[in-house]
């Protein structure tokens, strides 16, 4: 996420200051933290330390879902804590989708956000097994709310090629998370939080956040670095920055969004094909002679000159023409007919080794036909129609 154009940078540190609350990051975890204790506590000095600008981390660069999902799985806190308290651990985090979506309507933040659940699609066998086992595994938490749909229904909801079935639960949404981090960050500052951008903090100490623009001393300090913890002095170790990759676009056109040209072939019953369409000029002994030459090893990325094209070409024409690949024929031999009297000859050794030891074969051997009509694309066989009269004697 690049900083909002429209909006002039915030101040860095101006030098050491006192708070009662030193939040170091000024992302989802720190945006958050100081927009609660506002609402709890507004006599509160808040102050947000940010290296780079709000929303500069995963915060404003990441895939875009708002969901209920407990990272590492409830079970590990079934282990530690009982499945009571996973429950109810899985509770909130449903109830913090909406908590979101509520505190965005409620301060006018405008993040484009669509709460349409979450939608899982198999599409094989192995993956519809996976499925079915997930779905029933978490229908057993009745919290999730996790409904598992055919593959009737679920291609009624989202038309995906080739689903053999999906899952949905409704506890996610759809938001674009540079919009909300900075809405967010707008709205903590109206709530009297300071924020100071372009402001690396490099050690946290008890009661202190330390920087080269100055000390930040505070009754509480709050580390909401995530991923950039690594980079705090003595911390190294005790994070591990994680990432994921996505492609960001301009906004799609409604070219892009609609059909896609395969559903559209598919709804109109169209088989597609990978090869290119039949012309009237097709020729498939250049097609195979083209083909061949392209995976030369030493075909070269390109050709000085005409007359070096021509030189390497003639050079593996002459080579071609002489190997066999028609019936065990040479495209010469069919060529200049010469292949009958080849094929006769053949036959007669092939007679012969029959004759003298037919324990060897499951059958006579024949040497290969050579078809008379050879295609790219064979055009469908016309059938005479019957014409269905009415014939009326007189």
């Amino acid at each position: 996420m690049e900083p909002n154009r429209t909006r002039r940078p915030r101040a860095p540190l101006p030098g050491s200051l006192r708070a009662d609350v030193c939040i170091v990051g000024a992302g989802y975890t720190g945006l958050w933290t100081a927009y609660y204790l506002k609402k709890a506590a507004p006599q509160l000095r808040v102050v947000i330390l940010e290296q780079r600008f709000a929303g500069y981390g995963a915060s404003g660069r990441n895939g875009g879902w708002l969901t209920n999902a407990v990272t590492g799985g409830r079970g590990q806190y079934v282990k530690t804590h009982g499945r009571e308290a996973a429950a109810l651990f899985q509770t909130h985090m449903n109830e913090t989708v909406d908590e979101v979506i509520r505190v965005a309507t409620l301060e006018g933040i405008d993040a484009d956000i669509v709460k349409g659940g979450e939608f899982t699609v198999a599409y094989d066998a192995p993956q519809q097994s996976r499925l079915i086992a997930e779905v029933r595994s978490e229908q057993s938490w009745s919290m999730t709310d996790v409904e598992l749909l055919s593959a009737k229904e679920a291609t009624d909801r989202i038309n995906v090629v080739g689903t053999t079935g999906a899952s949905w639960h409704p506890h996610c949404a759809r938001i674009q998370p540079a919009k909300l981090a900075s809405g967010l960050a707008s709205v903590v500052e109206a709530l009297g939080v300071e924020i100071y951008e372009d402001t690396r903090v490099s050690e946290i100490l008890p009661h202190r956040a330390v920087t080269e623009r100055g000390t930040v001393e505070a009754d509480f300090v709050v580390r909401a670095t995530e991923g950039f913890t690594a980079g705090l002095k003595n911390l190294h170790r005790a994070w591990l920055p994680m990432n994921s990759s996505l492609i960001a676009t301009e906004p799609l056109s409604a070219s892009m969004t609609s059909k896609t040209v395969a559903m559209m072939l598919i709804d109109l019953g169209i088989t597609r094909t990978h090869s290119r369409p039949r012309v009237s000029n097709d020729n498939p002994f250049s097609e195979a002679q083209f083909k061949t030459l392209k995976y030369v090893p030493d075909f070269p990325h390109h050709f000085n000159s005409l007359a070096e094209a021509q030189a390497f070409c003639e050079g593996f024409f002459i080579e071609y023409n002489h190997h066999s690949g028609i019936g065990w024929h040479t495209p010469a031999s069919v060529h200049f007919g010469t292949h009958h009297a080849i094929d006769q000859q053949r036959t007669i050794t092939l007679n012969r080794a029959f004759n003298e030891h037919p324990e060897r074969f499951a059958r006579r051997p024949r040497p290969p036909q050579i078809r008379t009509e050879v295609w790219i694309n064979e055009p469908a066989k016309e059938t005479p129609q019957t014409i269905d009269a009415n014939v009326e004697t007189v």
